[in-house]
């Protein structure tokens, strides 16, 4: 049962993402309440001890209440107002004269190394 509802929790999750990169509204409006909801029944039905299983299911009850209070009563700023602040209205810049030393997929690759040589060296 975790198994499933974690499934459906990454899939939930992924969607939202989606909806917000695409400016989806009506995805967004039904898969951040239920991507909540998803991790609220997860926490349920998770092997966690009473004590922290409670507290998490409140805590992600409140993140819920206040998400969805926030999205009814406040007005949305416009997108010229949030461009270059968050990543759907950011335009990523092109890495066509680039420097080799200054692209990220090296820097990537040389850290991701580093991480499995060190894995490797304490295992």
């Amino acid at each position: 049962m975790a198994g499933v509802l974690l499934a459906l929790t990454i899939v939930s999750a992924a969607l939202d993402w989606v909806s917000r990169l695409r400016h989806l509204t009506r995805l967004e409006i039904v898969t951040k309440p239920l991507t909540t909801v998803l991790v609220i029944a997860l926490a349920v039905v998770g092997d966690a001890p009473t004590d922290q299983r409670v507290v998490g299911v409140i805590a992600l009850v409140l993140c819920l209440v206040v998400a969805i209070g926030v999205s009814l009563f406040t007005k949305p700023k416009p997108d010229a107002e949030l461009t270059n602040l968050v990543m759907g209205l950011t335009p990523i810049p092109r890495e066509e004269n680039v420097p080799l030393i200054e692209r990220p997929l090296l820097w990537a690759s040389l850290v991701g190394a580093a991480l499995i040589a060190i894995n490797i060296i304490f295992w």
